[in-house]
Formats: C-alpha cells, sequence, structure tokens
C-alpha cells in the first residue's frame, strides 16, 4: 500500500517535471526570439543598453527560466529522495520477509 502510494507520488512529480521541461523550452525559445540568450549582456561596450532589444521582457524571461530552472531541480531531488525511499522499504520488506 505504501508502495503504491510512493510510485504514485514519483509518477505526479514525473508529470510536475516534464511540464517544466515543455514550460522552459518555451521560455528559451521566446528569449531566442528576443535575439539573446540567458547570460548575454543587455548593454554595448560603451555600457549603455542596446536599444534594439526589449529589456523588460529579456528581464521577465530571465527571471522565469531561472525560477523554473530551480523548481526544476527541486522537483528533480525530490524524485531522486523518492525512489531512494522506495528502494530501502523495498529492501526493508525483503528482510521481514526472509524472518519470517
Amino acid at each position: 500500500k505504501k508502495e503504491m502510494a510512493n510510485r504514485k507520488h514519483v509518477l505526479e512529480l514525473d508529470d510536475q517535471r516534464e511540464a517544466l521541461e515543455e514550460e522552459l523550452k518555451n521560455l528559451h525559445a521566446k528569449l531566442n526570439q528576443q535575439g539573446v540568450t540567458l547570460d548575454e549582456a543587455l548593454v554595448d561596450k560603451d555600457g549603455f543598453p542596446k536599444a534594439n532589444l526589449d529589456h523588460w521582457a529579456i528581464k521577465e524571461l530571465r527571471q522565469s527560466i531561472r525560477r523554473k530552472q530551480n523548481d526544476y531541480k527541486k522537483i528533480t531531488e525530490q524524485i531522486a529522495e523518492s525512489l531512494m525511499n522506495m528502494s530501502d522499504d523495498e529492501q526493508e520488506e525483503e528482510e521481514d520477509d526472509e524472518e519470517e
């Protein structure tokens, strides 16, 4: 019963992770449409803002990407932790079965 709940939880987390991957892909595409990368400078060599860029939109996209990347990392860590817990639970069950 606990094993099924853990599996369901892992599958839900995996669905969330896949949704985040899709969102990140779309956000990166929008950023590329702006003509910049995640880390590219938005100022020219003299330190002035590049006139041909929508600085506000780029800032918003970059922030969204970084937040989603952090969420993605957290979910990936949760999946790994849940899988380790499932493995530990299975080992405990096997040990209990051997003792009986």
